[in-house]
């Protein structure tokens, strides 16, 4: 199941970037992810672009609303090649919030390695004094403003565990965000209270 589970994040950033090729929304960093280009019909880029609008009112209502915490965190599930965090940092956005982005190793591997070699994207995210840190057999990504992880979220056992791992703190405000991770998942299993 994980390699066609991959291969939608691979589907959906050809899909963005067709939306972006044709002026739907700007997006400077989504370039880095993906190189290839297709033409998809107006219905599908109408969709993204109204799925990103839906994200970007959610996470900006949030933190307008979370501004004078100390400390809030936005977690991502299902991240793929997601440039939300990229755009709120280069915006500044993010001053006393965390962004954790969860995939599945292989999405989490090829996403650290594009991010690292980019010097653009590595200013964004910060110092990272290993950036070849392994975590769950997979490189990832930790600073103080993005966490890059891989967490099997079919692993419910351990999945608190392994989200206070990387830093995810229940008492702080929290936005969560899943925009098609959860069909994948066996859903009988989820009984998991924070």
């Amino acid at each position: 199941m994980a390699v066609p589970v991959q291969m939608t994040n691979d589907s959906s950033s050809v899909s963005k970037m067709s939306a972006v090729a044709r002026n739907y929304w700007t997006d400077p960093f989504l370039r880095y992810f993906i190189r290839k280009t297709s033409r998809r019909a107006p219905l599908i880029n109408r969709g993204y672009y109204i799925r990103l609008k839906a994200v970007e009112y959610a996470v900006s209502r949030f933190i307008s609303e979370v501004s004078s915490s100390p400390a809030w965190q936005i977690v991502s599930y299902g991240a793929g090649f997601d440039t939300t965090f990229f755009r709120l940092a280069s915006e500044d956005r993010l001053a006393n919030g965390v962004f954790y982005e969860i995939d599945l190793p292989n999405v989490v591997k090829r996403k650290s390695e594009i991010i690292m070699d980019s010097p653009e994207l590595r200013i964004l995210v910060g110092h990272c004094d290993k950036p070849d840190r392994k975590m769950n057999g997979c490189t990832c990504i930790i600073t103080s403003k993005y966490r890059l992880v891989s967490i099997d979220l079919n692993d419910v056992e351990s999945l608190q565990s392994q989200l206070q791992d990387v830093g995810i703190d229940v008492l702080q405000p929290t936005l969560f965000l899943s925009e098609c991770v959860l069909t994948y998942l066996d859903q009988s299993r989820y009984d998991v209270r924070f």
